[in-house]
């Protein structure tokens, strides 16, 4: 009624003011019964409809139907993905993650590969992932793609050597990660130590220790041994003939 009938809004104002205001009433309460009642006369029989906002108010309403409406559709199709955007709506500052339905096991990043060494990349879906897709896609570089097929709930993809650290681009059904190709030279062997025990048939129980620096080792035969390798830096996994071996540190026995 402001916006459209300024003297009338005015007016209408003053009364609620005076309406509301115990001060005034309990001052002059004759004086304020007749300024209403002045005002009520003056405003009688005058139509204020077009000042209700009746149509904006339904159309909010109608836009507040619908927003609860998909929100409860959304709820029944997937609780966990609307409590995740509802989550993400709330904080917007947040870490978040967004919520996919197929979901893998975490992946390194930076990911340590061998430099110069192809690469042999397993990813695996977890067995709470709602989807299961059937292909796997990838990008080195944003170079040309690469595609593996589901394989028991597994991605194999066989990639090209890296010297350099490489961003790498994972698609798999509406999940998208980047994680970081990082080539390190491996480590080298600083040193090699047999630590021998003689055959029991010579009755003899001395151990001995010596540093291997060729390539072949003269043993009696029947002789058990133990190589201890101290390598340049810390091992993260070690395997001898393809199975693993026990390490510690920079210590491999």
């Amino acid at each position: 009624m402001t916006r459209q009938e300024p003297a009338v809004g005015d007016q209408v104002l003053g009364v609620i003011h005076l309406a509301s205001d115990q001060g005034e009433q309990s001052r002059s309460p004759e004086l304020v019964n007749a300024a209403i009642t002045q005002v009520a006369r003056q405003l009688a029989g005058q139509d204020f409809s077009s000042c209700i906002p009746s149509r904006r108010a339904r159309r909010r309403a109608a836009i507040v139907s619908c927003f609860a409406l998909i929100c409860g559709m959304l709820f029944g199709f997937s609780a966990d993905a609307a409590a995740n955007a509802w989550s993400r709506f709330m904080r917007p500052w947040s870490d978040v993650k967004r919520f996919t339905f197929a979901t893998i096991e975490p992946l390194d990043s930076p990911m340590i590969v061998p430099k110069g060494e192809p690469i042999g990349l397993s990813i695996t879906l977890k067995p709470s992932s709602q989807w299961l897709p059937a292909l796997a896609n990838l990008r080195l570089a944003s170079s040309v793609p690469y595609s593996a097929s589901n394989e028991n709930n597994r991605f194999k993809f066989e990639l090209p050597a890296q010297v350099v650290e490489t961003p790498l681009d994972l698609s798999i059904g509406d999940y998208r990660e980047r994680v970081v190709i990082r080539p390190v030279a491996r480590p080298e062997m600083k040193e090699l130590v047999a630590v021998t025990r003689l055959p029991e048939y010579l009755q003899r129980d001395t151990a001995g220790s010596f540093e291997i620096r060729g390539r072949k080792v003269p043993l009696l035969k029947g002789t058990e041994v133990t190589l201890e390798a101290e390598i340049s830096r810390e091992l993260i996994e070690a395997d001898v003939n393809g199975r693993p071996v026990a390490f510690h540190g920079d210590a491999v026995s």
